[in-house]
């Protein structure tokens, strides 16, 4: 029978894997995202990498504009796609800082 330690660490090692494997998705869609307006919207790498970031991030200063109809269509996918990719990974990593708190609140309860 597993103890409660032995569930946690697994949990822990479980969400770790998990953040891990979400965390190099979202460098390969950013990166997949500046190759697209890079070659899409004939960008400069630069360009193409902050493009992606605002987008991203939607700040969208409007200075680098979506104009032709695939690039259109493709950021709404990506803003979509992109910011329910973000929520996940601020989520997993709440959740993870949220665990450790509790973890040490518990072991500083056991200690008094």
């Amino acid at each position: 029978m597993e103890n409660k330690n032995d569930k946690m660490s697994a949990e822990s090692v479980q969400a770790a894997i998990s953040y891990s494997k979400l965390a190099a998705f979202a460098i390969l869609f950013i990166i997949g995202g500046a190759i697209f307006y890079k070659y899409a919207m004939e960008l400069t790498w630069l360009d193409a990498f902050f493009f992606t970031v605002t987008t991203l991030s939607t700040v969208g200063y409007g200075d680098i504009v979506p104009n032709t109809p695939i690039s259109k269509l493709f950021t709404i996918f990506y803003v979509f796609v992109g910011i329910v990719l973000f929520v996940a990974l601020a989520r997993i990593s709440l959740t993870a800082v949220i665990a450790r708190h509790q973890r040490k609140q518990a072991k500083h309860a056991k200690e008094h």
